[in-house]
Order: structure tokens, then sequence, then C-alpha cells
């Protein structure tokens, strides 16, 4: 698959049957079309490097397949319709659309972008058929309380371009950065080393790592600030080891004298990593996420991403984390250059626009 790298397209990452793959990236453009080339027009090669290369057919979760004829618009419809169906889960189909996105495990700046689904993290249990244990689909991070959602709206209505050579915006960080990927994900490796060398070779303060569920929630939902707006990643979803110390690592103590070390879950968790993850689960794959995600899909990878349905939605992120925003091998002057590498790097890149029109809904089956 060709793939962006720090909004360039200059990436390749090749993937074997079994969905294992390996991220390549080259000095420029025309070496990776090269590569691509060679790849896809070898005698031993053509059939299976097409198939990975030209339409994506093996992604990591291997859950369909197209021929090499098939263009990627095609296999877009053929993975829709499956979901639609019911023929493939909700994770899968999220893991789908990550990868034909362009996200990827293999660059954390691009990582796999997964929904905050509930909102209750403070009850002693979940009843998954009550809609108000659960975020809203419809809207942003940034717009899950209306306080916070006019402030947005705000800096977005007085933003003078003019002045600041810049186009407006509603959100100066990003839902999905690297810096949140190693937050989440900083008592396992290999993220415990890149979050250390990130950090000089230290922990982040303790106070800003990742310590309490229901904090983190309260932070990215609530009115408490303008900064925080992130979604999850898939981990949330399947893998419990990373909410646990099992490495016994020296993570400090928070300013009230409280250590760092286990993740704390909500009280409906019981303190069981393994049953966080399954009420997880169990929530995204839901009747009511269901019959909700493909509003999400809009934000993330559809119509409201960009353009006039992004400023209605509230949810217009700064201008260079979409992708053709800029052409870093253009930029003359080293610092510029290097400023907006840095940016682009740490600060968020949004998603591959796969959907131009409103997603279709799920046909949602009630259970009895």
């Amino acid at each position: 698959m060709k793939r962006m790298w720090l909004q360039q397209p200059v990436a390749l990452e090749i993937l074997d049957v079994r969905g294992s793959s390996m991220l390549f990236v080259l000095p420029d453009v025309q070496s990776r079309n090269d590569i691509t080339n060679f790849l896809t027009s070898s005698s031993n090669l053509a059939v299976e490097a097409k198939s990975l290369l030209v339409t994506g057919a093996s992604s990591p979760t291997c859950s369909w397949s197209v021929e090499s004829k098939k263009s990627l618009a095609e296999a877009r419809k053929v993975l829709v319709k499956r979901w639609c169906s019911g023929a493939i889960s909700n994770f899968e189909y999220l893991m789908e659309l990550n990868f034909l996105a362009g996200r990827t495990m293999n660059d954390i700046s691009r990582y796999p972008v997964f929904p905050w689904v509930l909102a209750d993290y403070t009850s002693e249990s979940l009843d998954l058929s009550d809609p108000r244990v659960f975020r809203d689909l419809s809207k942003p991070m940034g717009c899950q309380n209306a306080e916070r959602q006019r402030s947005f709206e705000m800096r977005y209505e007085e933003w003078d371009q003019e002045d600041n050579n810049v186009p407006p915006f509603h959100y100066g960080t990003h839902y999905s950065t690297s810096a949140h990927i190693l937050h989440y994900l900083v008592r396992i490796q290999p993220f415990t080393g890149y979050h250390l060398a990130l950090q000089g070779g230290v922990f982040d303060v303790p106070d800003r790592l990742f310590h309490c569920v229901a904090e983190t929630w309260e932070d990215t939902a609530g009115n408490k600030n303008m900064i925080d707006v992130k979604e999850l990643c898939p981990e949330f979803f399947y893998l419990p080891d990373f909410l646990v110390n099992n490495n016994n690592l020296q993570l400090g103590s928070r300013q009230d004298g409280q250590p760092v070390e286990s993740v704390i879950l909500p009280p409906w968790a019981n303190g069981d990593p393994m049953e966080f993850i399954r009420m997880q689960r169990a929530a995204l794959e839901s009747s009511y996420v269901s019959a909700h995600l493909h509003e999400w899909v809009d934000l993330i990878f559809g119509f409201k991403q960009r353009g006039k349905f992004a400023v209605e939605a509230v949810n217009v992120f700064y201008y260079l984390t979409y992708e053709g925003a800029i052409d870093v091998a253009q930029i003359q002057d080293d610092c510029q250059r290097q400023a907006v590498v840095a940016q682009i790097s740490h600060f968020g890149q949004s998603p591959k626009q796969l959907f131009q029109r409103p997603h279709p809904p799920k046909q949602v089956v009630e259970p009895p």
C-alpha cells in the first residue's frame, strides 16, 4: 500500500497474506513509485503484490478480500455493504477503515483511531440498553459539552485569517497524535521506550501520565480546557495489558501523593482490566453504537471531515493536519521546513477522506 509520511507521499507499507506488515520511508515519491511498479510487475510477485499494494486486499484484520482488478473505490463499497449488513463487527470495520485511510500501527503519528463510545465511567454497573451511558457519536469530542462547543465555535467565528495567515479552525490540537498513543500505551513496550525517547530519557510529569480512565474522559469531554479532544486507540477494545504496570515502571507520584501504577478503572470494571476490555468491546458492538457509528465515521473519515460540512459540525482542525495541505519538499527555508515537519509529526494528522457523502447506517436488529 502507498502511504503518507509526514503528509508526504513517500512511504510504502508491505503486507503479507498473514497480516504482517513493514513500513518503508523512501527519499521521494519517485523512489516509492519505482519500487511499487517493480513489485507489481515482477512475474513472481505480480498477482500477490497487486492485490496488496494496489487494492489493499490484506488488511490487519484480513476480514475481506478483493481481486487486483478492483479499485479502492470498489473495495470500499464492498466493505461498507458488508458492515451495513452485519457481516463484520464494528471493531473489524473500524480497523478496515483505518487501514484504507492510511492509518497503521507501524507509525504512531498515523495510528488507528477509535472512538470513545461510553460516557459513564463512575457508575457501579452499566446498562448497555440505556442510551444515556453512551457518548454522542454524532459530535466530535470537543462538542460533548455544550459550553465547550460554543467556545470552539467562537474561536472559529472570531479568527482573523489575514492577521494570523492561517485558515480558521475550531481545534488547534487533534484527536490522534503520537503523544496521545504514547500517553495511553506508556506501560507496554515498545511504547515505553518511545515515550522515554520523546521525554529525553525520563517519564513525563506524573500528573500528566495516563492514570485514571474517568479522569481522562472528563479532560477530553468536559469543560476543563480548550486543548484535550483526543479519541481512543484500538487497544481499548482488545488488550488489557496496557492498563497494568506489569513491568514495574517507576512512574512517580502525583502532586496529591498518589503513586502512578496501573490505570484506575471505572467502578463497573470491578478493578479487573479484563472486565474493562470486555465491557468496552460489548459497548462498541452494542445496538446503540451500531445504530450511530456511521455518524462518527462521517466526522473522521467522511463528508464532515472537511469543507462546509466540517464547519457546520464544529469539526475543523488546524490546516496542517489535513493531507495535501502543504508540500514540505517545496519549502526552501530550512527553519520553516523543520517547523512544519515538527508540527505535522507531533500535533496530529487527519486520515485520508474516504467518503464524500453521508455514510449509510448499519442495519441493526434489536434484541428480542
